[in-house]
C-alpha cells in the first residue's frame, strides 16, 4: 500500500482513514495504520483524516500523531459524504483507507455492507486514488472479509485490483 502510494510522486499526500488505532503498539489487535499514516504524512508531507465512531478510540489516536492527523469522533459514512461535499466533483483523497466496522466472520455481511456505504459516500473518485479496505479472508471455503462488496462494485465498473490478500487494494483509473 505504501509502495502504491509513493509511486503517486505527490508533493502533498491526502489520506482518508475509517476506522483509527485505538490501542498504542496494539499490532496483531488494531493495527497500527492511524500511527503510520501519520508517520508517511510526516514524512511526505500531507494530512490524514481519520474518523471513527467511538471517543475513547479518537482520544487515544490523538495522543499518538502529530497535528497533520485529524482524528474525528463521528460515522463513517457521514464524514465521507461530508469530505466529498466540501471538494462539488471529486474525492480529493489520495488514499482512501476503510477499515471502520470489525469484521465478524459469523456475520460478515453488516461490516460488507457497511464499507460498501463508505465508499459509495465518496462519490466519483478522482483518477489515481487507492482504495484500500482491510480484513479480507477466507473463512470456512467462503470470502468473508470486508471488501467482497467493494470489489464487486469496482469489477463491474471496471476499477482493476492491484493487490489482493489480508488487504486489497484498487487503483482508480
Amino acid at each position: 500500500m505504501f509502495m502504491a502510494l509513493e509511486k503517486l510522486g505527490k508533493s502533498y499526500y491526502r489520506i482518508f482513514e475509517t476506522g483509527t488505532t485505538r490501542v498504542a503498539g496494539n499490532w496483531e489487535g488494531d493495527g497500527q495504520s492511524t500511527v503510520l499514516f501519520d508517520k508517511f504524512v510526516n514524512f511526505y508531507d500531507g494530512v490524514v483524516f481519520s474518523v471513527d465512531i467511538d471517543p475513547r478510540a479518537i482520544a487515544n489516536a490523538r495522543g499518538l500523531v502529530s497535528y497533520k492527523t485529524q482524528c474525528v469522533c463521528g460515522d463513517s459514512v457521514r464524514f465521507l459524504k461530508s469530505m466529498a461535499d466540501m471538494t462539488n466533483s471529486r474525492c480529493a483523497a489520495d488514499l482512501v483507507y476503510l477499515d471502520s466496522y470489525d469484521l465478524d466472520v459469523d456475520d460478515p455481511l453488516p461490516s460488507m455492507f457497511h464499507h460498501i456505504k463508505e465508499l459509495l459516500a465518496l462519490g466519483s473518485l478522482a483518477s489515481g486514488t487507492l482504495v484500500v479496505v482491510d480484513d479480507n479472508l477466507v473463512y470456512n471455503g467462503k470470502d468473508t472479509g470486508k471488501g467482497k462488496f467493494v470489489e464487486e462494485y469496482f469489477n463491474n465498473i471496471g476499477v482493476k485490483i492491484i493487490y489482493r490478500g489480508y488487504q486489497m487494494i484498487w487503483q482508480v483509473s
